[in-house]
Formats: C-alpha cells, structure tokens, sequence
C-alpha cells in the first residue's frame, strides 16, 4: 500500500502540499509508532518487576492519540489521491484528535512539573491541581471550537479551494487563545519555583531546574509557528505549519521519553534522579561499605571465640609461671 501511495501516477495530479505532507505525515507517524513501542517495552518490562512508571504510562497514551490521529490523515490522503475525493470528516477528527493529544501532553508537562510520581506533596494545592484541569480543557474546548467554526466550516464550504488552508491559531479568536499561553507558561514556571523550593533533595531539585528549562521551550515555540504562518505564503503556509508542528512535538516527545526512562537499577525510574544523585548514591554506598566492615568484625569475633584454638591463647598467657620455675630447679 505504502509503494502505491509514493508511485502512483496520481500524485502527480495534486499540488505541491498534497505532494509533501503525506509522505512528511507518514514519516512522522513511523517515529511515533516507534516511540510507542519503546514506551511500551519500559512499562512491561517493569511491571514485571511490580513497578510502575506512571510519567511513560500516560505518554504512551499521549502518542497513541497522536498515531490514531495520522493514520486518519493518511486515510484522508489515500482518499484523495486514489479517488480524487476527501473525507471531509476523516480529516476533522484528525484534527481534533491532534488538538486532544496537544492538549494531554500540555497537561502531563504542568503536573510533572508540580512533582508528579516525584514528591510526596504533589496534589496537598486543590487550587493548584483544579487550575491545571481548568487550563487543558480550556485549550482543548477552545481549540476544537475555533478549529470547527473558523477552519473547519470555511473548508467544507470552498472544497474546490486548493490554496484554502486556515491555520486554526491564526485566526482572531486563535490570537486570544494564544493569549492564553502567556498565562500557561506563567503559571508552568510558577508552579515549578513552588516545588523547587519546597523540595530538600538536592538531586530532584536539579531534575525540575532542567526539566523548566527544556520544556519551556515547548511552550514558546508555538506561538512563534503562528507568527510564521502569519506571515509566510498561503501556497506554502500548510506544509510549513505541519513540518513544524510536528518536528517540536517529536523533538520534545525523544526528550521526555530519555529523561524519564526507567533505570533498572534505580527502583523510581528517573534518569536524572540517578545521574544527580550520584553524590547521594555514594554516601549510601558509603554507609553500605562502613556496616559490611562492622558486620565483618562481628563475624570476626564470633568465629574467634568458637575456635577452640584461640581459647587456648587466653589460657596460655594468664596462667602462673612458677611451674616453670620449678622444672627448672
């Protein structure tokens, strides 16, 4: 089917976008079945051992949104291609499911970094954890209806439109839901300060500085693919948008999945956590080394005192010298 959908005498028939995006879709969904797989392989493999890893348990259902929604996309494309049709409502919920999959990995981001699976007082704020809800179904609400009205309608309506494609952000009512991600970040890098400052263990506060950092990207960047798709060619704006898109997502997709990949031999299954905490895992190898040495001089006394030939030592030194004197005389 793939070699169909590359060679077929069809293609040559669409334009330019219609050309590029499927095989850049089909690429990207190739990436994610893989990193579903690799998700998949540390959640197995340690449940085995009777461990969870919550943080890749809900990342694989993250990627598995975003699979379900290429593989609509790619249907839609086949569509058009072998029938010179689309299905126009394959294509929406395409959409909506990319939207959902954005807005979960928005939600996964904010609780990870209020110490989610990290720190016994993740979830003690109701304020806190009522906002993180109120923010991901605001943005997904927000997003689906924006797309649905504003993108969704106008394309049903002007299907013979080639150059018609409306990036649903880049819109009026986007740029207000932009807005909204001045107070999202805001909000993100408040909420880490507010764990960084009460956690104690220095190795888990390296890993939230890092992990605020990186994934603040994430949220800056978004706002900069509108402002490209504002201002580039309608007849290029589609590919554009999509490469982008997807390239953040899967850069930052890879660097979840390595930071917070289960070690097998550190039971909590952060990376970071093991690779910080070298100075922790050192006193306690420490430790580890002082109660061998006790637990051997223990051992030592014990096998000592049951030798009878060291008993016979003791007896030895305390008894009188005068029968030697005697036997001498």
């Amino acid at each position: 089917m793939i070699e169909e959908f590359y060679n077929s005498s069809e293609l040559n028939d669409v334009n330019s976008d219609e050309n590029v995006i499927p095989r850049v879709q089909l690429i990207f969904l190739c990436v994610f079945v893989g990193l579903f797989g690799v998700s998949l392989y540390y959640i197995i493999s340690r449940w085995s051992n009777g461990i969870r890893c919550q943080i890749i348990e809900y990342f694989s259902a993250v990627l598995l949104i975003f699979i379900i929604s290429h593989i609509l996309f790619l249907t839609n494309w086949l569509s058009i291609i072998h029938f010179s049709k689309e299905i126009i409502y394959v294509e929406l919920f395409g959409n909506l499911f990319y939207i959902l999959g954005n807005g979960l990995f928005l939600f996964l981001l904010l609780i990870i970094g209020q110490g989610w699976t990290n720190s016994t007082q993740y979830g003690t704020n109701v304020f806190q954890r009522i906002l993180n809800y109120l923010i991901t179904l605001s943005m997904i609400g927000l997003s689906w209806t924006i797309y649905i009205m504003f993108v969704f309608d106008v394309e049903f309506n002007s299907i013979t439109n080639n150059n018609n494609y409306i990036y649903y952000l880049d819109t009026t009512p986007g740029y207000i839901l932009v807005s909204l991600y001045g107070i999202i970040v805001g909000f993100f890098l408040f909420s880490n300060h507010l764990y960084y400052r009460d956690e104690i263990d220095v190795s888990k506060k390296k890993l939230i500085f890092i992990f605020t950092v990186v994934f603040l990207n994430w949220f800056l960047l978004h706002p900069i693919v509108i402002i490209v798709a504002h201002f580039i060619d309608p007849y290029i704006k589609y590919r554009v948008v999509t490469i982008l898109n997807l390239l953040i997502n899967t850069i930052f997709f890879i660097v979840l999945l390595f930071l917070f990949r289960p070690k097998y031999n550190h039971n909590h299954g952060h990376f970071l956590s093991q690779f910080f905490g070298n100075n922790n895992s050192q006193h306690d190898d420490n430790d580890e080394e002082e109660d061998d040495e006790e637990d051997a001089d223990d051992y030592n006394v014990a096998s000592s005192s049951n030798n009878p030939k060291n008993e016979k030592k003791p007896l030895l030194q305390q008894s009188d010298p005068t029968p030697t004197i005697e036997i001498s005389q």
